[in-house]
């Protein structure tokens, strides 16, 4: 009875120690390197619990990469948005994968704490172009 509830783990080589969030909502949480910033973020990667993560790797690696580029863009929108006490000090906090291989379609979020309060920004993402902000606290 108890093997209903066990939850599926796996070891990825880019995003780490991984649990399966089960079949309804087939996505894996985990926390990878963020290598524009050097930092630990945490990934919510959509993918059934025996998917290969060839797509996400890739689209994964492809937004690393082209980080530099597209950050710039990505900030300002949330700046726009932010409260006046957290428009500096932004970092990645987290961010969705979506099996896609294909960027410039992909929906996709990113998010941003604020490291002078307690808010958190997260960015709709289509490709690379932010759509909106959202603003918890």
């Amino acid at each position: 009875m108890f093997d209903l509830f066990k939850r599926v783990r796996r070891d990825d080589p880019v995003f780490g120690s991984m649990l399966y969030m089960g079949d309804k909502l087939e996505y894996w949480e985990g926390k990878a390197h963020f290598s524009p910033t050097g930092t630990e973020i945490e990934v919510f990667v959509s993918g059934t619990s025996d998917d290969s993560m060839s797509q996400q790797h890739g689209f994964y690696e492809t937004v690393c990469l082209r980080w530099s580029e597209w950050s710039p863009q990505i900030t300002a929108k949330v700046r726009l948005e932010a409260q006046p006490d957290s428009r500096e000090g932004l970092e990645v906090s987290s961010m969705s994968i979506p099996k896609s291989g294909f960027i410039a379609d992909a929906e996709w979020e990113v998010s941003f704490s604020a490291q002078s309060s307690a808010y958190v920004y997260t960015v709709q993402m289509k490709g690379a172009n932010p759509e909106s902000v959202a603003c918890d606290r």
